[in-house]
Order: structure tokens, then sequence, then C-alpha cells
């Protein structure tokens, strides 16, 4: 990909008649400038450096409790969740199968902690740092090894100050069950749902931790309830001199015995491969060639900033190989929803890497949702329908989670994710083998709801849907809910389109049809979408569930329904910014709210309000260092769903056409990218300087490919770039729509130059006035409070 990305330089260079030198772009210097930087000791977990590699994560800092010569390196990993089984029949997944705490590294220093100086190096993801005492200094390197499970800490002692490590081990006990028995205790019978179901459930300690030695290596090892299986720590240091090396890995299986075998053949390997350099240089070599798949750069340094780390902690919290992203990603902390949650939170996660051109660290949606099909198939109820999937709200790694007879619009809008990430691969095989038959399952389970749900008592002849949910609406449970008949018109029409474009000629097509000809109409008043047929939206929802065939779905489009959608989308926010309107259960206004209206905005085309609402998100329970949290609880998608609202700022690609720089706001005169991705598998490049789009350059790098493109400038120069480097000038016509249409060879190219383009195109638009940010400094604090002075909404 590095060597693509070169090629695509020098072409560029010499199409715009410019010296191939003056686009070469620096990447180490210039990821750099987006590094966290922090200058005070973090004592939240909100505040504290992280590190990962898609299934191990730690995070440095020291809690507020902590003894001031301490800090604690907590060690998390992402498929560590409670096996417990059934008791008295109920499954109990938020207590029995949640995400279990691992415990963490005490590092101990002779003296006082006086002053860091610490730099997450995000180029080759590694924290190093200085910590000063009252005794000496002493420096640390961090690293979680990009390819394997295991990681590194690399500590030099100074002027006397003297390091101990210690291992401090957490009980495999849900955090979710100690907080519904404190709840319980501090509030006696005033206490209510969940805390105090939860507290009455049976839950019988695992075994205590067992700390072995094993070859010179330590292991903690966890055994968990009903041996239903056992997790694993391992770590060996090494001493010489002033010098501590720390090696570890952790590991969870089912099965008693792997992790114990597998930690110790990791922790051997970390060593081996530590003298001899292969350690850092192969760990070094993964992130360096990742972030060159795709690039970016925006004269807004914030926001630059804030991309490229949500980038980094994309592929540090998971991987193709890794586990369906939960709430926390790898760092665990004390969580009181410790599951995967698919109301919101899994699909707003998984967008970020799509048109970032990163699918390869996306691929553990779809990935995931492959290996658990029969879990998917079991969780409903014995003899309901042998031909149905379903998933609940919550669930753990395997999801497993028994589900009623309900509908699965939670499922098939997580099958919408799966949907984009074949659309962004262009993958047709994985479309049709992987996609099409969970689809299809969740589909099934729509008509077996509808069946065993019949409303004789309406006469229109269409389809409805008795009572479902619109999430987390108060009162957001009844008929015709929009959020159903939105993801049932997707689900239909997508098997339809895929049965048909691949001939699979699937004897359910004539149902699909059925139902797409025959649904209940979208619920509409005079604010816009309802939430129900029986339910307007009246009251402030921080959620967008009722606005889904809008954003994301795109079955109403700007294009063909506007006013509609102007209409909903302003209704939505001004009912939710409204403090009189947060009554009977009514949510805050929070991260994913902000965003939400921020990508629908630059859907409608006006990228001043997408900004203005985009620039609220870190008044919204995000931290200094991207991290996002409601209460104490971690959440990650939000930060993530940012990174797609600037996407959709700079480009769009819904309805099979794709719309460069559809939203771009007045303030970011000056925008490069290269290699993003479009639906269709399409890359795309651009630049704008001072305000004028100097160039787009589409490319179809896999296949043929009938493209319909818009771009911001008129009367452009049109060039066809052969796959040899070889163009021509063409001309292409613009449609009454603003479109222009090519088709083009696998590898080709179109190339549309503005005439009134400025002579020299630089990639890197941001200062360095303003580099590292973000972390824990008092830069963040300097600049956030310039952008609170200046915050258009809210």
């Amino acid at each position: 990909m590095k060597t693509k990305i070169v090629v695509l330089t020098i072409l560029l260079s010499l199409s715009l008649g410019l010296r191939a030198q003056e686009a070469k772009l620096d990447w180490q210097k210039f990821i750099a400038k987006q590094d966290m930087q922090w200058d005070r000791i973090p004592d939240i977990w909100q505040e504290a450096p992280y590190l990962g590699n898609g299934m191990i994560g730690l995070m440095l800092f020291q809690p507020k409790k902590t003894n001031k010569n301490e800090l604690q390196l907590h060690v998390g990993r992402g498929d560590y969740y409670d096996n417990r089984p059934p008791i008295d029949g109920r499954e109990n997944t938020w207590i029995y199968r949640s995400r279990l705490p691992i415990g963490y590294f005490k590092l101990k220093s002779k003296a006082e902690i006086t002053k860091v100086d610490w730099r997450l190096d995000l180029w080759n993801a590694t924290l190093n740092g200085t910590v000063e005492t009252k005794e000496g200094t002493y420096q640390f390197k961090a690293i979680v090894h990009a390819l394997y499970d295991a990681f590194s800490v690399d500590i030099t002692q100074n002027d006397g100050e003297e390091v101990k490590i210690e291992w401090i081990v957490d009980k495999a006990y849900s955090y979710a069950r100690e907080a519904s028995d404190r709840h319980v205790e501090r509030m006696k019978e005033k206490s209510g749902s969940p805390y105090k179901t939860f507290a009455a459930m049976p839950y019988d300690s695992a075994p205590a931790p067992m700390i072995v030695e094993n070859e010179g290596v330590t292991q903690s090892v966890q055994t968990l309830f009903a041996k239903s299986g056992e997790q694993v720590t391992s770590w060996k240091e090494v001493k010489k001199g002033d010098n501590i090396k720390l090696f570890g890995s952790v590991h969870f299986s089912k099965t008693l015995g792997v992790s114990k075998e597998k930690t110790l053949e990791l922790v051997k390997k970390a060593e081996k491969e530590y003298k001899k350099g292969k350690f850092v240089k192969y760990h070094n070599q993964w992130w360096n060639d990742y972030y060159q798949q795709s690039f970016l750069s925006i004269s807004d340094e914030f926001w630059e900033q804030f991309y490229w780390i949500q980038l980094y902690k994309f592929a540090a919290a998971t991987r193709s190989n890794g586990m369906l992203l939960d709430v926390m990603g790898p760092w665990y902390q004390p969580p009181f929803w410790p599951l995967i949650w698919t109301d919101l939170n899994v699909q707003l996660t998984y967008w970020t890497p799509l048109t970032a051109n990163r699918l390869d660290v996306g691929a553990s949606l779809p990935n995931q949702m492959d290996k658990y099909k029969e879990n998917l198939k079991n969780n409903l109820p014995k003899g309901w329908c042998d031909e149905c999937l379903n998933a609940g709200t919550v669930f753990p790694a395997d999801m497993k989670a028994q589900v009623g007879k309900g509908v699965s619009d939670h499922l098939v809008w997580m099958l919408h994710d799966y949907w984009l990430w074949c659309v962004y691969a262009d993958d047709d095989e994985r479309m049709k083998n992987g996609l099409f038959p969970l689809l299809k399952g969740a589909t099934n389970t729509y008509f077996k709801y509808i069946e065993d749900n019949p409303m004789k008592e309406e006469t229109d002849g269409k389809i409805h849907f008795k009572n479902t949910w619109s999430p987390e609406y108060p009162g957001g449970r009844g008929k015709d809910i929009n959020y159903t008949i939105a993801l049932v018109n997707w689900a239909c029409k997508t098997l339809l389109d895929i049965s048909q474009k691949y001939k699979l000629n699937d004897p359910k097509e004539a149902e699909w049809k059925r139902m797409l000809d025959n649904i209940v109409e979208y619920q509409i008043d005079e604010t816009g979408l309802r939430v129900g047929a029986d339910i307007p939206f009246d009251k402030s929802h921080r959620h967008y569930s009722h606005l889904l065939s809008f954003y994301p779905l795109y079955l109403h489009t700007p294009d063909k329904d506007y006013d509609l959608l102007k209409k909903s989308v302003d209704h939505w926010l001004e009912t939710s910014f409204d403090v009189s309107k947060k009554k009977d259960g009514a949510m805050n206004v929070t991260g994913y709210t902000c965003t939400g209206a921020a990508s629908m905005y630059a859907s409608l085309g006006d990228g001043n309000t997408a900004l203005s609402y985009l620039r609220l998100l870190p008044f919204n329970n995000v931290s200094p260092t991207t991290m996002y949290s409601e209460g104490n609880n971690p959440v990650i998608e939000s930060p993530f769903s940012a990174a797609t609202s600037m996407h959709d700022l700079l480009l769009q690609s819904w309805d099979g056409k794709i719309r460069v720089f559809p939203a771009v706001p007045d303030t970011w005169k000056n925008i490069h990218f290269k290699n993003l991705l479009a639906q269709g598998g399409i890359e795309v490049s651009a630049d704008k300087t001072e305000g004028v789009t100097q160039y787009v350059l589409i490319t179809s790098p896999k296949k043929t490919k009938e493209i319909a493109f818009k771009i911001d400038f008129t009367s452009p120069t049109f060039f066809k770039v052969k796959k040899n480097g070889k163009k021509e000038e063409i001309k292409l016509k613009k449609n009454s729509k603003g479109f222009y249409q090519i088709t083009l060879e696998k590898e080709e190219s179109v190339l549309a130059k503005n005439k009134k383009a400025i002579s020299t195109v630089q990639p890197v638009k941001s200062g360095t006035k303003n580099s590292n940010i973000f972390g824990n400094n008092e830069k963040y604090d300097r600049i956030i409070e310039e952008y609170g002075k200046s915050k258009i909404k809210g």
C-alpha cells in the first residue's frame, strides 16, 4: 500500500503539472504532530494513555486514592467474558456472561511522583515517558505487539530512583453485580430495577486466582466459575543494572490449560525477539504500513488530530481476527454496561474504517457474525422457527443471549454494517455467501413475528407491526414504529437486490417483494418522521432511531425527500436540546447525538451546521484522550462516529453515487485526502486549497465500474488515466442532477482538474502551532476553552 500511495503521488504531480517532490509527504513527521502528550499525571482512566493490538489493551494512570509513588498499568483483553451456565433456566446475561476484570501491574518508585512527561507515539504505537520523583527519574517505553498477544515495558532508572513491579490481580466478579449489591445496601428498600434484580440473582464466587511459576515465567491463573474457562496473565522481569524489561501476555480460553501454555509461549517469544531487535521492528512496521493506507489533512488542527487518533484507537481496539467490539474495547474499566450493545453502539463503531479504507481492521464484525451464526439461530425459543436468526440488545462475545418471540431490528441494523463492509470492499463472494444467508434468517424473524402477532383490526390491506420498540425513546414501544419499518424495508430490498444481481433465484423473492409492496407507510406528521403510529416525537431523545430511514439507511434521501428530512432533523434537535422536553425518562443529549446531527446535516449539504454540532462533541463526555464515557461507564462508539462525520463532510457515497466535498464547512479552507474509499471499492483523492478545489482523482482498483460522481467546481478538465500512467483528455457531460458518469476499467482513473487551480498542491494542510493537542496537557485546556467560547449550539 505504501508503494501505491507513492505512485499515486507521482501520478498526481505529473497530471497537475507539478514537480513530484512538491507533493512528497514525510509520514513520520506528519503523524508525529498527531501524537498525544501528558504533562501531568492522569488520575482517571479517561485521561490515561492506552495501547492495544485488537485483543490486549493497556492503560497507565494513577487513580486518585493510589499512593503517590505508584502508577498502575491496567491490563485488559477483549474476549474475556464470564461463561457461567444458566441457573434455574435463567441466563441472566448481564451478570453471568459479562466482561471481567484482569488486574494491573503496580509500578512503585522509591519516592513520590512529582511530574510526568509522556508521549504516545502514534506512528509506532509506543508509549514513551519520563517520570520524575522527589528522589530521581525513570524512563519507560511500552508496546503491545501489533502481530501477537504480547507486550513489553522497558524501564531505565536514573539518579538513584528504583522501580519495583508488582502484579495486583482482580477477582473474576461481575462489576454490575457488585455495584447492584452496594446500591441495594445503600438504598435499602428504596432500590429499584435493575439493581434489585441483579442483587437478588444467585452468584457464587469463582475460585481464587493462583500465582504459579512456570519455566522462569510467573503466571496468574484465574479459573472461572464451574470450570467454564480460564484466563491467564503471564510475565517475566529481566533486570540488568538500572534497566528492567517486563514481558507479558494475556489469554483467555473456555478450555482449561490452553491459556497457560499459550501465554508461556508468547512471553518467551517476546523476550527472544526483543533481544534480536525483531520485536520492535515488526511491531513498528505493521503500524507504519497501517497509517499509509489512506491520508487526510485539513486546516483545522483540532479535528485533524482527533481523526488520526481515532484511526490509531480503532486498530488498537480490534482487528480482523479480533473480537466484536463491545462498549469498552480491550481497555476494561468497571462498567455497568459490560457487554456488546446493539441498539446503536456497535453499529456506529464500525462505520469508521469504511471510508478510511482500512477494511481489514473493521472485518471483526462480519467475521464474528459468520463465526457465531448458529448461536444467533439458537437464541430463539425452541420450535419457534428453525429458519430464523435473532440477537438481543446486549450479548457477550459469542453472541449467545436468548431472546423472545420478537422482531430482529437490532440484528438487521448490525447486518447493515456487514452489508456496508461488503459494499466498500466490493466483495461479491462475501455478499452472497456471508451476508445473504444471515440477512435472510434475520428477515425470516420478521415474517414469523407478523404471523404470531396478526392485527386483524386493520382493514387497509397493509402489513402492520403490532408492538415493537424505538430504542431509548420514553414510552417508545408501540404500533408501526418507524425504526422497525425502516429496517424491514431495507432488509427486504437488499435481499431482493442480492438475489437478482447474482441470479440466486431465491424462493423467498416473492415474499420479500410482497412485503415491500404492502408494508405500512412511514409514520409522518407536521413535524416530520414520528416515532410510531401512536407516538409523536415530542420528548428529548439522544438517539435517532426514528430517523434511521434517512441515516444511515438512505431509504429516504436528500435528493428525493429533502424537505421531509430537513424538517425531521431540525425538529429532533430542537426538541432534544430544549430542557423543558427532558421528561418522562428522556435521556440527555450526548456524544452520538452530536455526531448523528453532524452526519445528517452533512448529507443535507449543510457543512457549517454539521460542524457546529461536531464541535459540541468535546463537551459531551469526551475526554482529552478522545475516550468517551457516560457517567464513569466506558462507551467507545461516539468518538469513532465523529470520524465518520468528518468523512461525511468530505466524501459521501450512497444511492449508487459518489459526492466529493459535498458539505465542506466554510472554515475548512484547505483539505487534502488520498485513497479514501467510496462504496463499490472506489478510491478517491482530492485537494482543496484556499477554498478552491484543485483536483479530484477517482480510481477503480479492482474491476470495471460505471461510476456516477459529483464535484464542487464548474468547467473541469477531465483526463482518463490508464493503468500504465498514460493519460488522455476526455469530455464528460453533467446530467440534470449535477452528476458526471464514466466507465473505468480495472486500475483506471478519471482526473478532474480545476482550470482555476493554484499551481502548487501541498498534502499537509495543518500547521504546527497547535500540534499534539490531545493527551492530558495545558494546550488541550486552552484550546477547549477557546472552543467553548465559540460554541454555536447547546
